[in-house]
């Protein structure tokens, strides 16, 4: 089941009817100086914000991400609800989120859905996502992944992924098939947080508890000519989306684009 957008829009500039509206309840001046000031506050910051009025909500499973696009990476810290796991440095202001949500530490997938991120693989020039195996891995997976259709997609997609016995598998706009990284040593293990990490064609595997680095790889760019929807929780094979189905519990999760512009900036909330 495909999770979809639902859209915030900007707050209206409601200014002008306000002011008339004092003036003919007979205000005194000072009370409509004091109402322009709050009126004027409240147009500063939407105007301050346009990013933040394109809050995107996704529902899953009763909890939801919320994509929210902002100018900085840099977050205050907010309380995380007991029985959750959030690093600090991940951790981000409530005051974010629309009203009636409040931040959790983690999504957990069905196996029955996914999330379409509305970024094609082209235009992802970096990631993000801190994760952990919560079940047993009885075939193979995708946390994220787009691509062309077919085998001769392999490789040149952007994807995170394992196969059946656990192995890491991680593509990255490579020319074909042998530009999959895979190697054969590095087995995913339940109940580990994981942190990767894609940085300048870098790929980088992180025990997310210790930071101790476990891999990392240097991928070759052969072209930006993947126009296909990166999905989480699934891979869009052209289309086609293969859902993962062994569980895992994702606490964020980034997309950067050109010159370390934020994409996507999924965080797990919960309706109150």
């Amino acid at each position: 089941m495909l999770c979809e957008f639902a859209e915030y829009g900007n707050v209206p500039n409601v200014g002008k009817a306000k002011d008339l509206h004092n003036v003919q309840n007979g205000r005194k001046p000072r009370e409509r100086e004091r109402e322009r000031e709050r009126e004027r506050e409240r147009e500063r910051e939407r105007v301050s914000r346009p990013e933040r009025s394109l809050v995107r909500k996704l529902k899953i499973l009763g909890l939801c991400f919320f994509a929210i696009f902002l100018s900085t990476n840099s977050f205050a810290s907010c309380d995380i609800p007991a029985g959750y796991y959030l690093p600090a440095e991940q951790a981000c202001s409530t005051n974010i989120l629309p009203a009636g949500y409040v931040q959790t530490g983690y999504l957990q997938n069905s196996g029955t859905q996914y999330i379409n991120t509305g970024v094609v693989g082209k235009d992802v020039y970096g990631y993000d996502i801190s994760f952990t195996i919560v079940g047993d891995i009885t075939t193979g997976g995708t946390l994220f992944g787009g691509r062309v259709y077919g085998d001769a997609g392999v490789g040149t997609g952007v994807m995170l992924g394992f196969d059946a016995n656990a192995k890491l598998a991680v593509d990255y706009l490579g020319a074909n098939y042998n530009a999959r990284y895979s190697p054969g040593n590095i087995v995913l293990s339940k109940n580990i947080p994981y942190r990767a990490v894609l940085e300048n064609n870098t790929f980088s595997l992180y025990n997310e508890s210790t930071n101790v680095l476990i891999t990392s790889h240097v991928f070759t760019v052969a072209g930006r000519t993947v126009n296909v929807p990166i999905a989480l929780f699934a891979l869009n094979n052209g289309g086609a989306h293969v859902i993962l189905t062994t569980p895992i519990q994702i606490r964020s999760f980034t997309l950067y684009g050109n010159n370390n512009s934020i994409l996507r900036n999924f965080v797990p909330a919960q309706n109150a």
